[in-house]
């Protein structure tokens, strides 16, 4: 008779992470031992994963060894996926980290900003600390923040949104 089946997916779970660790501490030592032209790549593919993950230490540590700050790490812990928990306190601390190393709060060209997309999920505690770290209160791709709140129904948000100087005159888009 075999362990039980909760025991399985612990071991499994135990052996993923090890290798992780594994190849991490590989790839790392790899890429210091490389130049910087490959070093980059690697670390870009290794931080994409971490933010996925929601794997905030190991974000930390990749951001301390020069991982780049790029945008579209937001958009990443923004998602909701699979992989990555969809907690709002782990979605939170990724995006703390995140803003902490300097990764901006504006959207990039033709993407929904963080704020925007925290409005859309209705994540109070995030729209807060995004509009207490600076991200633009009427910035979006097709509708403002506090045009996403009200069309979700999101009407604390809006209020709160109001409050810290989103504009109450803007157009609606078509397809309000």
């Amino acid at each position: 008779m075999g362990p039980p089946c909760s025991d399985n997916r612990r071991m499994r779970r135990l052996a993923a992470a090890l290798v992780l660790v594994v190849l991490e501490t590989s790839t790392t030592a790899r890429a210091q031992e490389e130049d910087e032209p490959t070093r980059k790549p690697l670390l870009v593919q290794q931080i994409e994963i971490a933010v996925e993950r929601g794997e905030a230490d190991r974000v930390e540590r990749l951001l301390a060894q020069g991982a780049p700050r790029d945008p579209h790490l937001l958009e990443i812990a923004l998602r909701e996926s699979s992989d990555f928990p969809p907690i709002a306190a782990a979605r939170l601390r990724m995006v703390e980290v995140l803003v902490r190393a300097g990764v901006p709060l504006a959207p990039r060209s033709g993407h929904r900003a963080p704020l925007e997309v925290a409005v859309s999920m209705g994540d109070s505690a995030l729209v807060r600390y995004l509009v207490a770290e600076g991200a633009p209160v009427d910035a979006g791709s097709r509708r403002t923040p506090l045009l996403t709140a009200l069309k979700n129904g999101h009407h604390g948000i809006a209020a709160y949104l109001l409050d810290h100087g989103a504009s109450p005159n803007l157009s609606l888009p078509f397809d309000w």
